[in-house]
C-alpha cells in the first residue's frame, strides 16, 4: 500500500546527541518518515545557499530534499515515483543549470523485489522548484548509480546506471537533451556503481568487481577481483577501491591486491572516505550496517559513532551548514541521521 505524503513527511527539527554512539560524536535526526529509505546524497542542491543539502529516497517512491535552516531542518519534495527509488546519485551533468542536479534509479513500478523494469530518473531545480524526466527504462531493475567524468573524450560530466540485466548505461545530456552513449556487460546482477580507476567500477550481485573503460571508441569491461558474497556500496579514486558486502566485510582493492578494512557481524550498506576528524591526519573510512551501526575507521581502529533502530541500507557524506563535515546514513527506520564530530 502506498502511503500518503503525510504520513511520509513527519520533520524533526530537533537534534540530540545518541548516548549508544561514542562520546566525541553528535547526532541529528534530519528526517522521521515512515517508509524505507533506500539511498541518499549531500550536494550542492540549492546554489543560492550555502552549503550542502540532502537528496533521499524511499521504498515509497517519493524523493525528498532536506536542508539545514538555522537550527533546524526544512523537508522539500522533489517528485514522487510509482516504484521503489533505491539509489540516488548527484553532480553538475547540465552546466546551464545553478548547483549539481539529482540522478536516482529503481523500480518502475511496485517494489525492488517484484521482478519488474528499472528506471533512472533525472531531476532539476530551477525557479525554486522540481522538475522530472525520465532518463532511461530497463527491463530489469536498475539498482546502482554514479555521476562522474567517465567519458573522457566528451565534455563535462555523465550519469552511469546498472542493474539485474548484467548491463552498465552510460547516459549524457547534450543539447538534444539525454541520450545513451553506451551499453557495457558487466557479467552479474549490478548492485551499485563508483567513479574510478579510470573509468568506473561496478560492485555485483556475484561477488565480482568489475572494471570498466573506455578504449578508442568503444568500451570494455573485466573482473579486477572476486569476493565469496554479494557486494553492495561502493567508492573509489583513481587507484583504490572501497567496496561493502554481504558478508560484513569492507574491503580495500588496488593493484596491490585486497586488504579488508574492517567485518561487521552482519551485512554492511556504506563505503564513504571523508575527513571527519581534524585531530587526526588524513581521511576516515566509514561504514553503515546491519546491525544499526556507522562505523567509523580512525586511523585503522573501528568507532561505532552512532546506531539506529534498525537496518542502514544507505550512507554519505558532505559539508552542511553550521554543522561541518558530516556523515548522513538512511535505512529501514526511515530516519536520516547527520552524524559529526564534536
Amino acid at each position: 500500500m502506498r502511503l500518503g505524503l503525510l504520513a511520509i513527511w513527519l520533520f524533526s527539527c530537533g537534534c540530540s546527541s545518541d548516548p549508544r554512539g561514542e562520546s566525541g560524536w553528535q547526532t541529528f535526526v534530519a528526517l522521521q518518515t515512515t517508509a524505507k529509505l533506500g539511498g541518499c546524497v549531500v550536494a550542492d542542491l540549492v546554489a543560492e545557499q550555502p552549503g550542502d543539502e540532502i537528496a533521499v529516497v524511499a521504498s515509497t517512491g517519493l524523493v525528498s530534499m532536506v536542508r539545514r535552516v538555522g537550527g533546524g531542518w526544512v523537508t522539500e519534495r522533489v517528485c514522487e515515483m510509482p516504484g521503489e527509488m533505491i539509489q540516488i546519485a548527484a553532480g553538475d551533468l547540465d552546466p546551464n543549470l545553478p548547483g549539481d542536479e539529482l540522478v536516482f534509479v529503481g523500480a518502475k513500478t511496485g517494489g525492488e523485489d517484484d521482478g519488474g523494469p528499472g528506471v533512472a530518473v533525472y531531476a532539476w531545480r530551477q525557479g525554486g522548484r522540481w522538475h522530472h524526466e525520465r532518463i532511461l527504462e530497463d527491463s530489469k531493475l536498475l539498482h546502482g548509480v554514479a555521476v562522474g567524468d567517465f567519458d573522457s573524450d566528451r565534455p563535462g560530466l555523465e550519469a552511469m546506471v546498472a542493474g539485474y540485466t548484467h548491463k552498465a548505461h552510460l547516459l549524457g545530456i547534450g543539447e538534444g537533451g539525454w541520450r545513451k552513449l553506451a551499453a557495457i556487460d558487466v557479467g552479474a546482477e549490478a548492485k551499485g556503481v563508483a567513479a574510478g580507476l579510470g573509468g568506473a567500477v561496478v560492485a555485483n550481485a556475484d561477488g565480482s568487481l568489475v572494471r570498466v573503460l573506455k578504449r578508442g571508441s568503444g568500451w570494455s569491461s573485466h573482473v579486477i577481483a572476486r569476493y565469496p558474497a554479494p557486494l553492495a556500496r561502493i567508492t573509489a579514486n583513481a587507484g583504490v577501491v572501497i567496496v561493502s558486502s554481504n558478508d560484513g566485510v569492507l574491503r580495500r582493492y588496488s593493484s596491490a591486491g585486497t586488504i579488508e578494512l574492517y567485518r561487521s557481524t552482519d551485512r554492511l550498506r556504506g563505503a564513504v572516505v571523508v575527513d571527519l576528524d581534524p585531530s587526526v591526519a588524513g581521511a576516515e573510512i566509514a561504514t553503515a550496517s546491519y546491525t544499526g551501526e556507522v562505523t567509523v575507521l580512525v586511523a585503522g581502529e573501528p568507532r561505532v559513532v552512532a546506531r539506529d533502530d534498525d537496518k542502514f541500507h544507505h550512507l554519505a557524506a558532505g559539508d552542511l551548514p553550521g554543522l561541518g563535515t558530516c556523515l548522513v546514513g538512511c535505512g529501514y527506520s526511515g530516519r536520516v541521521l547527520v552524524i559529526r564530530r564534536r
